[in-house]
């Protein structure tokens, strides 16, 4: 035998916006030990929190009778919270006629109504889907109807009709890159190959490494006297035109 119960903590909103975030979390975790110390009679049973102000205990093998008893007395622990404003809970159990079961979401949706509709009422006490007829037909009646906001006595929004899907975009071939331009190469004019001598650049003579030395007269020497003179100063050009006396 499976049951579920959901729970909506009363009075949320009001402690977070009168007191602030902080007071309101500490009311969560009270409630959050306060369900577990009642799933823990209940043995195997799962106790968590749904997201926001709703929670949950799941059990597996006690009667829909011991897990209706818990979540009664889950209401009266929950209403001694000091700034608290009660729970709204809702059970769904496979020992109670709530016909076929064929998915744990329709189980789901059963004890979602049923807290819903103690919500709705301001019920003190848990609501059990199969022992209100209203529970069962609210949690299968169409999308539109079993909207959560209809049991808030809002009015329902339809949602729009899903349209056909988008077209998928026709596949696109990558660009190919264009060809270089090619390049022009100077053509030779027809004729003789060229000789090794026009392929090497000419190498300078040693003549025209060497700078021109100018010419000497027959029978001068380098310094431009003739032979068996006695050279003197002034003939040196590092002294100059001193003279030695």
């Amino acid at each position: 035998m499976v049951s579920l119960v959901v729970c909506d903590l009363n009075g949320l909103k009001r402690v977070n916006d009168t007191h602030g975030h902080a007071v309101g979390d500490r009311l969560l975790e009270r409630f959050g030990s306060v369900l577990s110390r009642c799933g823990a009679r209940l043995p195997g049973a799962l106790s968590a929190r749904l997201g926001g102000d709703e929670f949950c205990l799941l059990t597996v093998g006690p009667t829909a009778d011991e897990v209706v008893a818990v979540a009664e007395e889950l209401c009266v622990r929950a209403a001694e919270l000091e700034l608290g404003e009660g729970v709204a809970c809702g059970v769904a159990s496979t020992g109670d006629p709530i016909g076929p079961l064929k998915s744990a979401r329709r189980l789901f949706r059963l004890a979602d109504a049923a807290q819903y509709q103690a919500k709705a009422g301001r019920s003190a006490k848990p609501v059990v889907a199969g022992r209100d007829g209203t529970v069962v037909r609210l949690a299968d009646a169409p999308p539109g109807a079993r909207d959560r906001r209809h049991f808030r006595d809002a009015p329902t929004v339809e949602l729009p009709e899903p349209g056909p899907p988008d077209p998928e975009p026709e596949p696109r071939a990558a660009p190919v890159p264009a060809d270089p331009a090619p390049v022009a190469w100077p053509v030779e004019p027809p004729g003789e190959e060229p000789t090794e001598t026009a392929l090497r650049p000419e190498e300078p003579t040693e003549t025209a490494l060497r700078p021109e030395e100018p010419r000497r007269r027959t029978g001068e020497t380098r310094a431009g006297r003739p032979p068996g003179a006695r050279a003197s100063v002034r003939d040196d050009p590092r002294r100059g035109s001193d003279e030695i006396p």
